[in-house]
């Protein structure tokens, strides 16, 4: 398959290109966002000469009168260019390291030129356009923050305190927490002040109720370093941009989990000539309250960076329990190692010398392979650039060689194609803005334009190309996907089951011909499935009452009206149906056989995840049967389901008179009754067929309430609509009295299952 993709645009900036946890890429193109999103066929072997992505061209530059109000002319000490003239083109842009948006999807922060932030987050079908919406716009908190805390029609730099300059997402581990409803930012506003918010979708049917919203955590004023350049007039542009009065970047490190439960991290911004390390602490004593906060005094390191020089931290501690970050002085790469043990020790330590290349870093990322790998990029010069690969090991007693990165070979040829189709006789240049790798780094992609080195350059809009080029960072070879190394989180089911699918698809069109595939998933499985380990992890410490000990505390409870809460069975039961080692194995299992086999899996083969379905809802059965008539139906389907998959009956209707059936459901259509012989399909004793949710096993009888897992393909029946007729129940309840607080079971399966629960799978509609 081809390892590039063209775009039709140059982007208007650097660094702004980011992989997510789903596997989509982002490109900042001027008034647009270019997605890339992986490309699924479900159980189709595809070519080699076949593309796994999808295109999407997202317009950004478009606001709406309650997203941005018209503003009215600012005073000199106010008024801001890129608030008020600007075109609106990305600055930056950044992925969520959570699910935040329905189905655990990233969301995607946006800043643009007139100074807004936005989080957009897909809503239907990531690879289409109108699947995209603004669904959040964090200026909007600020200005309700700040207007509790100032007179707005007094206090000249209000204005200034909305606008936002930088932001960074609160960093997290690969690992997945299972409740993960909401995710920290930093933003930096034009008043040189830092703004800490927790950032909440609704990303449950238990939250339909809840609009999107943004919170303020925390607020202090960026710590600055008097080291007396500005005694006199700046000298050089550089000495000016340094001390403007407000920061440029924000970087925030993963967590450490420490044995007494708090966790801890780093959020950094440079200061003139040194670096401002505030540590941060978080602590979660249950599930009740909210994650508690603090922030220690900064401590300045003197480290001289480079303007807006791009920062990567590496994912995961090193073996001596340190953070590792990775930035650019003007003389050289730099690696700041942070250790914290009660008192914290920053140690900067130079890796490369880059004191010949005049022009800016433009992205910097790691990759995996037997030792961790940083990868760099120049804007205009990394063609002819002595070194862009180091390993982080090379400072200690044994120096490991560093071969020259995919991507760099694929650089160089992408330009000598460029030569010869343009007849430069090699005169050409590249611009490389940015450098970004995939989740576990198994992938590194790269976005470049390439332009005549000896003549001017005329072009129009339509002829503003820029490449994304893919290479693989980690040594595969012919016989054996490798799976992450230890140290990598190298559990495999952490990061989504559309990335995998990806890797393994890309994996096996690149080395692998259409031959002896049972012998090759075989083995695949025996070595994915040897890196699961137990779940759930979470970035923070914190209660999880399995779901024995949930129901138990809700009968124990005084007063279960009130202290229940529907989450109370959401987190256990999301723990019974996905964390579990055995459900885990099954997924990957799932997974290889959809991309390696391309085998649509038979009825037989969901008999593990059916049965542990069965014992989890028969626990709750008692909890959720009382008047909502939803329940009673899942209550007689699951009885029925449970005699199919623990005995010996068929599970297709093979045979009717054998086949233990009940009249559970009635037509739409004709009125007639609709037995319970088959798990995937039901027909009316008139003839009329229907398909059943694999989740509930209700049948699917009204159009546009179906969705589907976008890797295996089953079909799901929406939230929208069993949360329309639980609402309609919960009314007639009302009226008489007998409302519950607890939620119907077919909504806190739907907000349990919020991925496919036989291979992980987001939904698509």
């Amino acid at each position: 398959m081809p390892d590039d993709f063209t775009l039709n645009c140059w982007p208007n900036n650097i660094n702004c290109f980011a992989w997510s946890q789903d596997g989509d890429l982002a490109v900042a193109g001027g008034e647009h966002v270019e997605l890339l999103t992986p490309k699924f066929h479900p159980f189709v072997q595809i070519k080699t000469t076949d593309t796994l992505w999808h295109n999407v061209h997202i317009r950004i530059n478009s606001f709406t009168l309650q997203e941005q109000p018209t503003l009215k002319p600012a005073s000199f000490r106010e008024w801001s260019i890129g608030e008020e003239i600007s075109p609106i083109t990305v600055v930056s842009l950044a992925w969520s390291y959570r699910g935040l948006s329905k189905q655990r999807r990233a969301v995607l922060g946006v800043l643009t030129s007139n100074l807004l932030l936005s989080i957009w987050e897909s809503t239907s079908k990531p690879w289409l356009a109108d699947g995209w919406r603004r669904t959040l716009v964090i200026n909007h908190t600020l200005k309700a923050y700040f207007s509790t805390m100032l007179h707005t029609d007094k206090d000249k730099s209000f204005r200034r305190r909305v606008r936002i300059r930088a932001f960074v997402w609160g960093s997290t581990s690969h690992q997945h927490a299972v409740d993960s409803t909401s995710e920290f930012l930093a933003v930096c506003n034009d008043c040189d002040e830092i703004i800490i918010l927790r950032v909440q979708l609704a990303s449950s049917i238990l939250l339909a109720d809840q609009s999107p919203s943004a919170a303020v955590v925390a607020h202090f004023k960026a710590s600055s370093v008097d080291d007396g350049v500005m005694n006199t007039p700046p000298l050089t542009f550089e000495e000016m941009m340094s001390h403007r009065a407000y920061r440029s970047t924000l970087s925030w490190s993963p967590w450490i989990r420490s044995e007494s439960g708090e966790s801890t991290s780093f959020l950094v911004y440079p200061s003139g000539s040194h670096i401002q390390v505030h540590k941060v602490s978080a602590s979660h004593s249950n599930d009740s309250e909210p994650i508690k906060m603090a922030f220690d005094d900064p401590q300045s390191v003197e480290l001289p960076m480079r303007d807006k020089a791009p920062i990567s931290w590496l994912p995961t501690l090193s073996e001596d329990g340190t953070l590792r970050m990775v930035t650019f002085t003007q003389e050289s790469v730099v690696c700041v190692t942070f250790h914290d043990d009660g008192e914290t020790t920053i140690s900067p330590l130079n890796l490369h010398s880059i004191s010949d290349h005049w022009d800016m870093p433009s992205g910097v990322t790691f990759t995996d392979t037997s030792y961790p790998l940083v990868h760099f990029v120049f804007h205009l010069s990394t063609p002819r650039a002595s070194q862009t690969t180091l390993s982080l090991l090379r400072h200690k007693e044994k120096e490991h060689e560093c071969p020259e990165a995919g991507w760099r070979q694929q650089l160089r040829d992408k330009m000598a194609i460029y030569s010869a189709e343009h007849e430069l006789r090699g005169n050409v240049k590249a611009k490389v803005y940015g450098i970004t790798s995939s989740p576990f780094g198994y992938f590194t992609a790269t976005c470049t334009s390439f332009h005549p080195g000896d003549q001017l350059e005329y072009t129009i809009p339509i002829d503003q190309l820029c490449s994304v080029d893919i290479s693989e960072a980690r040594t595969m070879d012919d016989e054996a996907f490798e799976p992450p190394s230890e140290g990598w989180n190298s559990d495999v089911t952490v990061v989504s089951s559309e990335f995998l699918t990806f890797a393994l698809k890309r994996w096996i069109c690149r080395r692998h011909a259409w031959d002896d595939r049972v012998a090759l998933a075989e083995a695949l499985w025996a070595q994915l499935s040897n890196t699961v380990k137990p779940g759930p992890s979470s970035d923070f410490s914190r209660t999880r009452l399995p779901l024995d000990e949930a129901i138990a505390k809700h009968y124990t409870s005084a007063s279960p009206d009130i202290e229940t809460s529907p989450y109370n069975f959401v987190v256990p039961l999301r723990q019974e149906l996905f964390d579990q080692i055995a459900q885990k194995r099954f997924r990957i299992g799932r997974l290889i056989d959809a991309s390696v086999l391309s085998k649509e899996p038979a009825l037989e083969d969901d008999i593990p995840v059916l049965r542990h379905l069965c014992r989890a809802v028969d626990k709750l059965l008692p909890l959720f049967t009382g008047d909502d008539e939803l329940s009673h139906r899942l209550a007689r389907i699951f009885g029925m389901l449970s005699i199919m998959v623990f005995s010996d009956a068929p599970m297709n209707g093979a045979d009717p008179s054998t086949v233990p059936s009940e009249v559970v459901e009635n037509c739409d259509i004709c009125d007639a009754p609709v037995a319970f012989d088959d798990c995937r399909s039901a027909k009316c004793s008139h003839g009329h067929r229907f398909i059943r949710c694999q989740l509930t096993f209700m049948t699917i009888q009204a159009p546009g309430i179906t969705k589907y897992c976008g890797v295996c393909g089953k079909p799901f029946i929406t939230e929208e609509w069993v949360h329309k007729v639980v609402s309609e129940s919960h009314a007639k309840r009302e009226s008489a009295n007998t409302s519950s607080s607890l939620p119907s079971l077919a909504l806190l399966l739907l907000a349990t299952c919020d991925v496919c629960l036989y291979c992980g799978g987001k939904f698509v509609r």
